[in-house]
């Protein structure tokens, strides 16, 4: 399954595997699975590297990002918090990314994962990056070639080009909620609702923010079509003028919703790293349930 990238407002984003078939030798290429193993357990989640699985098997001589471990701020309290400038240049560059290079991300497990390091190198700067539409699973069904074991780059040197716009800190957001922004909720429409969890102590969504599940942009790990893509977020208004922050339990789910607006041409684009994690941490402030 594939759709045609033609009609996205930024197909160059997209790649799908017949095509990186073809191109999979080009010595500029950098391929990278980027899955976090990541289950719910009775006592809550469990978060841990996607490394095991990735050394199964893994794309024919792609790499690996650990998001978890590499890739957010070990001292942080929250679990994915992007990583200072500094040092996220120099993790950039020991993955093996150079600027020149054009980076290929996918996940062995959720496409979430994958528009995670996605959007973390867009806010760096880089100019030349895709996500595998379809994902591992996509590039399995169309006979691609795999290996295990553990494959690296050699060091590059990556100079970034700060888009100061892609993350939004908690102050960002709350003083949003008084303005005219459009707020995305990622999380399933039930979790929005707070009929289920959100993955914190507590239930519910940010005051006046939407439900856009990722869930509900994707058919599997394929990007709706243009058409259906376009609908699904002028449903909630995202495509209108007004900026856009998304969020979700802890920035990742975010990064679906926020790749799919650049998908489609929208520039404002915001994800609250600290997303309900953050959020849900001061039982003072609010969390709704029902719709609105």
């Amino acid at each position: 399954m594939s759709a045609n990238n033609s009609a996205y407002k930024n197909p160059q984003f997209l790649i799908s595997a017949d095509e990186l078939r073809e191109r999979h030798q080009k010595n500029n290429i950098k391929i990278f699975d980027t899955n976090v193993d990541f289950q719910i357990s009775n006592s809550g989640p469990v978060i841990e590297s996607g490394q095991r699985i990735y050394k199964k098997g893994q794309i024919r001589g792609a790499g690996f990002i650990d998001l978890l471990n590499d890739w957010s701020d070990q001292s942080s309290a929250l679990a994915f918090t992007v990583l200072s400038r500094d040092l996220l240049v120099e993790k950039i560059g020991q993955s093996g990314i150079s600027n020149e290079c054009e980076v290929i991300l996918y996940s062995s497990g959720a496409m979430m994962w994958a528009a995670r390091a996605w959007w973390i190198l867009y806010y760096a700067g880089h100019m030349n990056i895709k996500l595998l539409n379809g994902s591992y699973g996509g590039w399995i069904s169309s006979g691609g070639e795999i290996s295990s074991g553990f494959n690296t780059y050699a060091p590059e040197i990556f100079i970034p080009s700060w888009s100061r716009e892609a993350f939004s800190s908690l102050s960002v957001v709350e003083s949003a909620l008084a303005g005219n922004v459009c707020t995305l909720n990622a999380l399933p429409e039930d979790a929005h609702k707070g009929l289920a969890s959100n993955l914190t102590h507590r239930r519910g969504h940010i005051p006046g923010s939407l439900s856009l599940s990722a869930s509900s942009l994707l058919t599997g790990d394929y990007f709706l079509d243009a058409e259906s893509l376009a609908m699904a977020l002028d449903s909630v208004g995202a495509l209108s003028e007004k900026p856009v922050i998304t969020y979700c339990g802890a920035g990742i789910a975010a990064t679906i919703d926020a790749f799919a607006l650049k998908l489609m041409g929208k520039d404002d684009v915001s994800v609250f790293d600290g997303s309900l994690e953050e959020w849900a941490q001061d039982d003072t402030r609010m969390l709704n349930s029902g719709s609105f």
